[in-house]
């Protein structure tokens, strides 16, 4: 055998292995190890599915980001592919937003992200579910725009978490969309606001901590020079 590639996740162990015999297959392997009693008394080996191994790259996605899976580190939202199915893309992005788990001053920059949908209400409130009890204040980073909109959130936000201060502050500024705790140095990039999401698969990934520190001081920064809206 050569090339057994072991990935660990969690308990759980991926391995390749190819045979040096062009005549001998994964049945053989498997005839092998079950009548090695050193490799049956110590080791389960099994088959696995094609849906168990779509749950371990989607674990590996939720822990390590999109980018994980490539060479290089994919900074914008280019990635698309219209029909994906949209329980799938939320379990993915809530799985994101639950690493910020912990944070009390959530940062959330998306030029876009206030909307009438109840859709798109329902998934953001999901999402801000997904962090801890901690949570004190979310500030918003939004366009002029989009910040006509804010009412239906702000609402939800309250309804569900009326201890927490949510203030809204309004730029030009921003571009991409970011979940940031700039406590922890953690966040995390997201490719569409909440309308575009089941429309076209976006990119999400986790972002590098510099890059935490750098974004989350320009917010603080513009904030500090803005008058904001607190609900």
């Amino acid at each position: 055998m050569d090339n057994m590639t072991r990935h660990a996740m969690r308990k759980n162990n991926i391995i390749y292995v190819r045979s040096f015999n062009d005549n001998l297959g994964i049945n053989d392997f498997f005839d092998f190890t079950q009548s090695n009693p050193d490799i049956s008394r110590n080791f389960l080996v099994a088959r696995l599915s094609e849906t168990y191994i779509q749950d371990i790259i989607k674990e590996c996605i939720i822990e390590k980001g999109m980018s994980s899976l490539f060479n290089y580190h994919i900074t914008c939202d280019a990635v698309t592919h219209p029909g994906i199915d949209v329980d799938q893309i939320e379990e993915i992005i809530i799985g994101f937003t639950s690493k910020l788990n912990g944070v009390e001053k959530l940062i959330i920059i998306d030029p876009f992200i206030y909307t009438e949908d109840e859709k798109c209400i329902s998934l953001f409130v999901k999402m801000i579910s997904s962090l801890s009890g901690e949570l004190k204040t979310i500030t918003i980073f939004s366009n002029k725009g989009a910040s006509l909109k804010k009412g239906p959130i702000h609402a939800a936000l309250f309804e569900k978490l009326p201890h927490v201060s949510v203030k809204n502050v309004v730029t030009d500024f921003f571009h991409d969309r970011f979940w940031l705790d700039p406590s922890n140095q953690k966040g995390i990039v997201i490719g569409t606001s909440l309308n575009g999401i089941g429309k076209k698969l976006a990119l999400i990934d986790n972002i590098d901590r510099n890059d935490v520190i750098t974004i989350s001081s320009q917010a603080i920064q513009i904030e500090e020079n803005i008058d904001t809206d607190k609900s």
